[in-house]
Formats: C-alpha cells, sequence, structure tokens
C-alpha cells in the first residue's frame, strides 16, 4: 500500500503544474488521498491525449474502466488502482464520480466542438466538477448539497481557465472549447484561432470567458466555510492559483498563442502560503445595525484603496471588493514564464509634484521602494544619436529650468528663446478659461509663437509621456497644468521617480497589508455584478457576480468609467453625471521588455525624437541584477524596458513582429546592441491605459456625488484636477471619502493634500 501511494506522489509532482503546490497545504491524509485522485485522472487524460488511432484510445478509456470496477468490486492489481480503492473506502467516494470522469475524457474523442455553454458545462461537469466533488468527500464536509454546489462551481472555474489558457494546444488536437455561438457573436472564426490571432473580437471574447470564470470562482469560494478547517487553504490556494493565471492572460493582451501562460514555482508558493496562513475569507460586510457606519469600496485599485483606506483611519467599517486576485488596479506586475521573472504591466513613473501619492506611500511603509531624482535629469536623444539634456539647475523656481532651456541640444538658438517666451506665457496663463478646455495645447504654443520643431523637441517630450497622448490631441488647460504645477511650482516638482521593486511589492501587496492593519475586509476575486436602488432613490444593495447580495451605508464605485455603466441601474445611467462620462475615450500604452547577454545602455532611462522608441528604461540599473530561473544568466546582461505612450500604432501587432521591430530599432540607436545578443522579450499591451485628456473632455469627468445620495464616485478619471495618474488616483479617493464623510455628518479635511514631503 505505501508503495501504491508513494508511486501516486511521484506522478503528481512530476505532472502537476498547478495542483501539486495547493496540495501541499493539506494534512498528510488528505495530500496521500489527493495524489490518487489526481493520478487516476492524469491517466484519463493521458488515455486520449496519447499517440494511437480512434480504436486504440477508446481501448484505453475501457480498459481504465473495467480496472476502476475491479477496484471497487475488491481486485484491484495496480498500484493506482490498490491505493484508489484504499482511498475510496476510507473517504466514502462513489464510484459514479470516477465513471463520469471517464465519461468525460471519453467525449474528447467523438465531440471536439461546442454549441454552447450548457454544452460546454456539461462536459466541464464530466472533468472538473466530479473531481471537485471526489476532492470534498477526501477533505470532510458538511452543508450536504450546498457544499456540493460549491464544489461544482469550483471545478467548472477551473477548467473554464483550462480552456481560456490552452487554447492553442487544444486546437493542435482538434479541439475548440470556446462555445460555437460566442465565437460567431464577437465575430472570431477558426482560421483566426489557426493563425493565432489575437484581434480586437478575441480579445473580447477572452475577456468574456475569464469574467464567466471569475464568476464561477466566486460562487464556488461558498464551499470552503463547509471543509474541515485544516483542508480549507488547498481550495484556496487553488483559486488564487488560478485566478493568476487569469490576471497572467489579461496581462498577456490576451494571448495564449505565443506560449503557455502560468504561474512561477515562487509565485505559487507565496500563494498556498497565503492560503494556509489567512484561511477563507468570511465575506460578510457591515449593516446599518452596526455600531459604525458601513461603506462598499468597489474595485482595489489606487482610488478605491485610498478611499477605503481613509474611511477607515476615520472609523468606518468598510469592505473593498476587487474582480482580481491582488491589489493595485492597472499598477500591477506578473510572473513571465519565459525569464522567470516579476515583471511590471507597464513602468510606472511619478514626478515631484505628486504630493499625496508621495505621501500614502510613504504611510504605507513603501517609501523606500520608490526612487526619486534629487534633481531632473533626462537624457534626450535624436534620431542621430545625438544627445541632449533636460536637467534642473539649482535655485529657485522657475528659473532652475529656464537656465537649462540654453544648453538644450535639441532647439535652436531661435527656439530656445521662442521656449522662453513660452514659459514665461504658460506661467501666467488662466488655464480654467473656457476656451483653453477647448483648444489643443498645440494650438495655444503655435498662438504663443512657438515653432513645429520646438513643440516636438520640448514641449511634446514633457506631454507624451505625462498625458499619453500626442500634443495636438490634449487639450490646452491640462497642457498647462502639467506644465505649471509639473514644472514650475517648486524647484523639485519636474523630478522624475520610479519604483525600485516589481509593483506588486511596490503597491499591491502592501496596500493590502495596510488595508488589513486599518480593519478593511478586502475581498479579492469578488466581482461586483450591479447595485440596486429603492423608491427613495438610495442605494439599497450591492449585486455580486456570484449572486451574493451585500448591504453597506454608503458605496464607493472606484471602477474604470467603461466599467461603471455596467454596474449601475439604467434609470441612474440616463441621469448626470453618468450620462456624461460615455464620451470619455482611453489611451494605449504599450511595454515592450528586453534581455541582452551583455550592457547597451548606461543611465537609468532616456527619451528618443523621432523614434517609435520614446521611453527606454534601465532595469537593472533601478532595481539591482535580475537573475533569470531558467535560460540564460543576467548577471552580467542587461533587462530594459521599452515604454511607448499613445500607442495606436502599436497596439495591434503581433507581439513577436513588435518585439523584433523594437528591438531593431535598439539596435540603430543603440551601438552596444549591435553586439549583443537578445536573449529574452516580452510584450505587455494595455489598451486601455489612461483615459484621454482631449479638449472638452474636463467636462465629462464628475465629481464624488452622484445623484444617488449614498452612491460616490473614485478614478484618476473623475474630476481631480489631474490626468490619468496614480496621484489623480489617490486623489479621487481622498475625495470621495471626504464626500461619504460629509454626507454622512462625520466631515472632515480628508481630500487631497495639497503640499507633502517630497519623496527623497
Amino acid at each position: 500500500m505505501a508503495a501504491a501511494y508513494e508511486e501516486c506522489r511521484r506522478v503528481t509532482r512530476r505532472e502537476a503544474r498547478n495542483f501539486y503546490f495547493a496540495f501541499l497545504t493539506l494534512p498528510a491524509r488528505q495530500r496521500r488521498a489527493i495524489y490518487v485522485a489526481y493520478t487516476f485522472c492524469r491517466h484519463c487524460d493521458d488515455s486520449v491525449d496519447a499517440e494511437g488511432t480512434y480504436e486504440e484510445k477508446l481501448q484505453r478509456v475501457e480498459y481504465l474502466r473495467s480496472r476502476l470496477g475491479a477496484a471497487y468490486a475488491g481486485h484491484a492489481d495496480q498500484p493506482l488502482f490498490v491505493g484508489l480503492a484504499d482511498v475510496a473506502a476510507a473517504h466514502n467516494i462513489p464510484e459514479e464520480y470516477f465513471q463520469e470522469v471517464l465519461n468525460g475524457v471519453e467525449s474528447d474523442l467523438v465531440k471536439t466542438r461546442y454549441a454552447n455553454f450548457d454544452e460546454l458545462r456539461a462536459y466541464c461537469y464530466q472533468v472538473a466538477s466530479v473531481v471537485g466533488l471526489i476532492c470534498v468527500h477526501i477533505f470532510g464536509y458538511r452543508g450536504g448539497e450546498d457544499a456540493h454546489r460549491g464544489a461544482i462551481d469550483l471545478g467548472l472555474a477551473m477548467q473554464l481557465t483550462n480552456i481560456c489558457r490552452d487554447v492553442r494546444e487544444d486546437w493542435e488536437f482538434g479541439r475548440v472549447y470556446l462555445p460555437q455561438d460566442e465565437l460567431e457573436r464577437f465575430g472570431v472564426t477558426e482560421t483566426d484561432l489557426e493563425n493565432h490571432a489575437v484581434t480586437d473580437g478575441f480579445a473580447s471574447l477572452m475577456q468574456f470567458q475569464i469574467d464567466r470564470a471569475r464568476e464561477y470562482f466566486a460562487s464556488g469560494r461558498s464551499l470552503l466555510p463547509l471543509l474541515s478547517p485544516r483542508s480549507r487553504a488547498c481550495p484556496a490556494a487553488l483559486g488564487l492559483i488560478y485566478g493568476g493565471v487569469l490576471d497572467r492572460i489579461e496581462a498577456a493582451g490576451y494571448d495564449v498563442f505565443r506560449e503557455r501562460i502560468g504561474l512561477s514555482k515562487g509565485a505559487k508558493l507565496a500563494l498556498m502560503a497565503r492560503a494556509w496562513l489567512t484561511g477563507p475569507i468570511d465575506e460578510v460586510t457591515g449593516s446599518r445595525g452596526d455600531r459604525r457606519p458601513s461603506a462598499l469600496v468597489i474595485g482595489g485599485g489606487l482610488a478605491g484603496i485610498a478611499a477605503a483606506a481613509r474611511l477607515a483611519e476615520y472609523g468606518w467599517q468598510v469592505t473593498l471588493l476587487e474582480a482580481r486576485t491582488s491589489l493595485g488596479g492597472r499598477a500591477f506586475s506578473f510572473d513571465d514564464r519565459e525569464s522567470g521573472r516579476e515583471l511590471d504591466n507597464g513602468q510606472h513613473v511619478i514626478v515631484g509634484a505628486c504630493h499625496n501619492l508621495v505621501s500614502f506611500f510613504e504611510r504605507i511603509g513603501v517609501g523606500d521602494l520608490w526612487h526619486l531624482q534629487p534633481r531632473l535629469n533626462v537624457d534626450v536623444y535624436d534620431g542621430s544619436g545625438r544627445k541632449g539634456k533636460l536637467y534642473g539647475l539649482g535655485g529657485p523656481a522657475p528659473g532652475h529650468l529656464l537656465a537649462a532651456l540654453v544648453t538644450y541640444r535639441h532647439l535652436s538658438v531661435g527656439d530656445k528663446l521662442k521656449a522662453v517666451r513660452g514659459v514665461i506665457a504658460a506661467m501666467f496663463a488662466n488655464r480654467s478659461a473656457h476656451e483653453l478646455e477647448t483648444m489643443s495645447f498645440y494650438e495655444w504654443l503655435r498662438a504663443h509663437g512657438q515653432s513645429e520643431r520646438g513643440i516636438y523637441n520640448l514641449w511634446n517630450v514633457v506631454i507624451e509621456g505625462t498625458l499619453n497622448d500626442n500634443i495636438r490631441d490634449v487639450s490646452a488647460a491640462m497642457g498647462l497644468m502639467i506644465v505649471q504645477d509639473g514644472l514650475l511650482t517648486g524647484r523639485r516638482t519636474a523630478n522624475i521617480g520610479y519604483p525600485k521593486a516589481p509593483l506588486g511589492q511596490a503597491v499591491g501587496a502592501p496596500c493590502e497589508a495596510y488595508l488589513d492593519r486599518l480593519g478593511v475586509r478586502t475581498l479579492l476575486g469578488c466581482t461586483a455584478q450591479g447595485i440596486e436602488t429603492g423608491a427613495d432613490g438610495l442605494v439599497q444593495r450591492l449585486v455580486t457576480a456570484s449572486g451574493q447580495v451585500m448591504s453597506a451605508d454608503a458605496y464607493v464605485s472606484a471602477v474604470p468609467f467603461w466599467v461603471l455603466p455596467n454596474l449601475i441601474p439604467d434609470h441612474l445611467a440616463k441621469k448626470a453625471p453618468f450620462n456624461e462620462i460615455g464620451g470619455l475615450r482611453a489611451s494605449p500604452i504599450v511595454n515592450v521588455h528586453l534581455d541582452y547577454d551583455r550592457t547597451v545602455m548606461d543611465g537609468d532611462f532616456c527619451y528618443f525624437l523621432d523614434s517609435p522608441l520614446q521611453w527606454v528604461f534601465n532595469g537593472s540599473r533601478i532595481r539591482g541584477t535580475d537573475r533569470r530561473e531558467d535560460g540564460p544568466s543576467l548577471d552580467d546582461g542587461q533587462s530594459l524596458t521599452v515604454s511607448i505612450s499613445a500607442a495606436w500604432d502599436h497596439i495591434d501587432l503581433p507581439r513577436g513582429e513588435l518585439a523584433g521591430s523594437i528591438a531593431e530599432e535598439m539596435r540603430s540607436v543603440f551601438p552596444r546592441a549591435r553586439r549583443a545578443q537578445l536573449v529574452g522579450s516580452t510584450v505587455v499591451k494595455q489598451r486601455n491605459a489612461t483615459f484621454r485628456c482631449t479638449p472638452g473632455a474636463q467636462r465629462m469627468r464628475p465629481g464624488p456625488t452622484t445623484v444617488a445620495p449614498n452612491l460616490f464616485l473614485a478614478g484618476e478619471w473623475t474630476d481631480t484636477g489631474w490626468p490619468s495618474t496614480m496621484e489623480g488616483a489617490i486623489i479621487s479617493g481622498y475625495n470621495a471619502a471626504a464626500a461619504v464623510m460629509s454626507s454622512f455628518g462625520n466631515a472632515a479635511d480628508t481630500s487631497e493634500e495639497k503640499s507633502g514631503r517630497p519623496m527623497v
């Protein structure tokens, strides 16, 4: 018997990519049993996936059926079935569950397409949900049918995740699990799958599948409290691991064709430890009967985090819901399977003017993970490779920058004089004037004597990176805000900063720990489906995707502007401010991570004129040397990140083509790149990276209050006075918290902080 269990353990360790780490959280008896169940399922899959004719594969399935029946009859004759008979007897597992698994894999031999989700769900029940039922017998449970429903949904969620991840592999086996009617609805053809085409339709289809999987994960979590306490961490860890895979698919821009998407060994171990240490979270919110007022915050980006933290600091009972498995919103990192390193979704940058953000980072204890230049210093290269500098001198503002213009090599003498006049005009411009909101900053600059060359060699360097848009497309009011508040109000406001650690370590995890210290209940992987109002116009409840109903005194929506309409009832959507936000638009950013076998560039970062590269950041210098888990070491090499703003020309290019063109451009501008070997590349696309500050957009940005008296808005897209930045997100969260407390009679000065100690 011991030999039978050991053989199953070895198979599980060798074959299980996600399950094995979760299984380690189980007590020894349950862990040994789960190895047997996994090995049986592995044999079932291999019986139809291994080479052979249809008849040979069918014979393998029938052979497993006969051995299974013999084991239940007391005639097991192989290590796997000896162990299975012992496990089935010890945990009272019905034979029909194992037979159903065989039914599912047998269907793979005859059915390769699914007309609709009902057909797919029946298949998923056979190959995944019944595995969940087997597991709960091993774990030990109470609650009868409630536990069974949770196990079924959790198994379904994991199988749907596999289907999203394995589109390419399934196609190679001749199978398409994505429902045919949904392929048609999103305009995706099987030719697209064959050609590995990540079209807009395919991206929308995948997001639809991911949202569905998350809904089943949310409902499946109802199983956790019904399991024996020592077994709960296993399904909790599986949910976190598989949820992380969904996050990775999103981070990869839904490109599931280039490589198999998954989590690194270290990430899985971290999630396993988190599940084991924390156990399941009871999803209970405050109610009006509680002594303290309660708030539900929807969205775990920086806006939602700031709102939740500020309310909790003032004594509110706060619950924060986040659909993803980590906090941080659009500031997150992920484990890159190819390089074995933790990469950011995009290069995030701050400036010294981000007083609220700097103060918040210091409060949560990550001030030392962010570096801010002591003086502005940016290397700017033109197409010929000639270097110029934008830097700040000593002395008071704005003289510290005006003097620097004199030595900037990418402006002629005449353009330098024009630039000085432009800066002076910007200093005294009244950016609240209506006409400045309706004209572009380019038009304003031309009206104030700036040449075409001067605009693109100086002003656009500042605007493109901060506003993620071309200077022709941003409002004069917002362009002047960047110049006045970001460059001219203080000697250090323009100094550039960046994280010295991955964003998961510099933002997400510390924020979660800080909220936990404040007593905020954080529900990760919990998707809000909609809010419901009563006859009095007040929000009465929030319904999650799993059907759970939550209620609170106040509700703060901190979701992106394109998500908000899906949360509110139709009668609210027709009223201000909700009926105005539909005019807001988003702008994309593309980041290309490049790993070289040797040093290619010096300095922390630089900017390129007349080049698709735009900003290039030296990740090895910023964060220290990285070492790859597998493949060449980067100890003597270099990791660089190319960050492309307003990336409409790049967002739809195939990742391989994009990485190749960027690498070629790197060779043209960095002489050492011509001799270096590119040992790895990762492309990250953020289609909706920021909202656009186009002329006229300001009137569409709402304040924190709404027509529903207890519903409030946060998000960097709301009216913060800032563009789409982390600073704007923090300000919006504080503004929402202030509005909440003002409405409920415990007003405090919790809105944005007008000043703060700069980070050093």
